[in-house]
């Protein structure tokens, strides 16, 4: 027995060696897969992967790599500027003198978890995706594009040599401009180049992708009105896309909070303040030509106490009809200071700059109630709109209403209630719905300046009177000739 002990002992041993062999060599692995991602993912590597596909300069002010299994990669004070000589030459990130100003996309910090197996197979599977302090500046122009647009063009020199790519990117860029010079209906029988599924350089399925904490402030050139998206919260999750199997990997789940500020140009005014969310299943892309889905849509909540300081189609609406001012019924500022009742889900797409109305929509705000038509849409860089839609007058202003043409027959005609309140009856049937005032209406042109049709018309006050007092002169003489 005491003979086995240094056989024992030796085993021992040989296990330890080999267990520890292994272990030394799984740490020589670790350390050196962290040192090939860190080498391969570094500032210099991903500015000069983005420089070389968009016409941008790119700062990273700091950047991180931990792990290796999944590699989690972390970048803080991200900025993208316009295109300058210094992106122009390549030179690399580390060499660079820092930018102190001129962002148009600023991202404070940005998280991402991968795989380094993935990367070395072209293959981008990110399993989370966190931009934090997320800020945006742009320009809406007249014809719908933005400021932005230029940033995400092919540059035209890439690492100092001219880019083969540019001639057609901007040749693209020149003909969607002209197309959105088109009118609406020449518009719609042609196809915009947008961007492309195609586009994407290796398929890519994330878990989540999430933007907190971020803000879009946006000019329309047009009209100088600011646009402030603020407390943005977005998650995708679920995303799937594989340009080469757009059938079967075409998906993502999106989730969204945000607050909605719209001003006029010097900020003294406040047209609209909104508390937004969405949620839903989208298809990005048009699994037939890969382009951006035209059919996809969003439902997006305008929550309670959400408030609109004016409604140019509703304020254009409550002067218009001039057979109601006739009979004494005044509805300016109908659409004023308008504040949400409840929470109104509007179902809205938006594609070829416009935003539409892609099913019936119910608002209830300051008592009354709009009901929007799908069809109905707002071209945010020219602001021309085509509203198709009902307006029913809250009880309290009806009735009012009702009060004031009672009043204005009774005294222009001289005539008793009794006799005023059947007239009243039969002039506004038309524009009446159970116990209040029905008013369909359709608005078009620009937006802040509407041209405003109502779709429904009344009869002139003095034609039914005389109409009235013609029946009833008929059966009277019908009662005394006995008939």
């Amino acid at each position: 027995m005491a003979e086995e002990k240094p056989q024992k002992k030796s085993k021992r041993k040989l296990v330890f060696w080999l267990l520890g062999g292994f272990l030394a060599l799984l740490l020589t692995v670790v350390i050196v897969g962290i040192v090939i991602i860190k080498g391969y993912l570094r500032e210099d590597t991903i500015v000069e992967l983005f420089e070389k596909e968009y016409n941008c300069r790119v700062q990273i002010g700091e950047f991180a790599v931990d792990g290796i299994a999944p590699a989690r990669v972390h970048l803080k004070n991200v900025w993208l500027a316009p295109r300058d000589g210094v992106a122009d030459a390549g030179t690399p990130h580390s060499d660079r003198e820092p930018l102190q100003q001129g962002a148009v996309i600023v991202l404070g910090t940005v998280d991402l978890v991968t795989s380094p197996g993935d990367l070395l197979k072209k293959e981008l599977n990110i399993q989370k995706l966190v931009v934090d302090g997320l800020n945006v500046n742009f320009l809406i122009e007249r014809e719908g594009g933005t400021s932005l647009d230029p940033l995400f063009d092919p540059p035209k020199r890439v690492a100092g040599e001219p880019n083969e790519k540019y001639e057609e990117g901007m040749a693209r860029r020149e003909r969607n401009k002209e197309r959105r010079k088109m009118a609406r209906e020449e518009r719609e029988k042609s196809e915009p180049e947008t961007f492309n599924a195609s586009d994407i350089p290796m398929p890519a399925s994330l878990k989540e992708l999430r933007v907190t904490n971020s803000a879009v402030f946006g000019k329309i050139r047009r009209t100088k009105t600011r646009i402030e998206f603020s407390e943005i919260d977005i998650t995708l999750k679920d995303i799937d896309v594989d340009p080469n199997d757009l059938t079967l990997h075409n998906s993502a789940t999106l989730e969204m909070a945000a607050k909605l500020t719209i001003k006029n140009r010097d900020h003294t005014v406040t047209f609209a303040k909104m508390d937004l969310a969405a949620s839903g299943d989208i298809v990005p892309f048009d699994k037939s030509t890969g382009t951006w889905n035209p059919d996809l849509a969003y439902d997006v909540t305008v929550k309670t106490g959400s408030q609109i300081a004016e409604l140019p189609p509703l304020v254009k609406l409550g002067t218009k009809i001039e057979k109601l001012r006739k009979l004494g019924i005044q509805l300016e500022g109908i659409g004023e200071e308008l504040v949400f009742e409840k929470d109104a889900t509007v179902q809205m797409g938006y594609f070829d700059n416009e935003l539409r109305i892609t099913k019936a929509t119910d608002v209830h705000f300051s008592g009354h109630r709009l009901l929007v038509e799908p069809g109905s849409w707002l071209n945010n860089g020219s602001g021309e709109h085509e509203l198709l839609g009902e307006l029913f007058v809250s009880q309290e202003l009806s009735d009012q209403a009702r009060s004031e043409a009672m009043a204005y027959l009774e005294n222009e005609f001289k005539l008793g209630a009794d006799v005023v309140q059947p007239i009243l009856d039969l002039l506004l049937k038309p524009v009446t719905k159970e116990t209040g005032l029905w008013l369909p209406f359709k608005s078009g042109g620009e937006f802040r300046r509407p041209k405003v049709v109502p779709r429904v018309d009344i009869g002139d006050a003095t034609d039914v009177i005389m109409e009235e007092a013609g029946t009833k002169a008929k059966d009277l003489l019908k009662g005394l000739l006995g008939q």
